[in-house]
């Protein structure tokens, strides 16, 4: 962690939303996301694609809107 923490280039992360990833990012800008997961995953349930919950982290801050993820809250959670 101390890598990313000093890290002079830029860096894009994405994990599944769980505290724990929350608490070891917590220095970091952390955008909780919520997407579909690829069409595959659906014959695990009944053919509905399930909805998924990932953090996006960064070590900087992104634009308000993007086209490739909708963020339920941006910036610092």
């Amino acid at each position: 962690m101390k890598i990313l923490r000093e890290c002079r280039y830029s860096f894009f992360l994405t994990y599944q939303d769980v505290p724990k990833i929350r608490k070891m990012y917590e220095w970091a800008n952390i955008y909780p996301t919520e997407f579909f997961y690829r069409i595959d995953n659906s014959q695990d349930s009944n053919g509905k694609r399930q909805k998924g919950m990932e953090l996006v982290i960064t070590n900087y801050t992104l634009p308000k809107q993007s086209s490739l993820f909708r963020f339920t809250k941006p910036g610092k959670v």
